[in-house]
């Protein structure tokens, strides 16, 4: 059975935190502050990798590549919007 993941990154978000993020924190909300450790953020780039189609993850890539939240948002609307016709 395929799981479930969102249709944007904050779903996506969501669904490895097992809770909704919230939208008024989302912008400046640090990801490990979110409870993302090591093997979350494994997770949640592997599900937006899934999700989107997308390259993410590589040997340097960690949260801490990204930092916030809306940095993570905006390098993958980046990488989505590069594929687009």
């Amino acid at each position: 059975r395929r799981k479930r993941i969102g249709r944007n990154v904050e779903q996506v978000v969501g669904s490895v935190l097992g809770r909704p993020v919230e939208h008024a924190k989302m912008g400046t909300q640090m990801l490990r502050d979110l409870g993302l450790g090591s093997l979350r953020m494994i997770q949640l780039l592997a599900d937006i990798e899934e999700r989107f189609s997308i390259k993410v993850r590589d040997e340097q890539v960690t949260g801490e590549n990204f930092g916030t939240l809306d940095r993570l948002i905006r390098f993958v609307e980046a990488q989505v919007g590069e594929m687009k016709p």
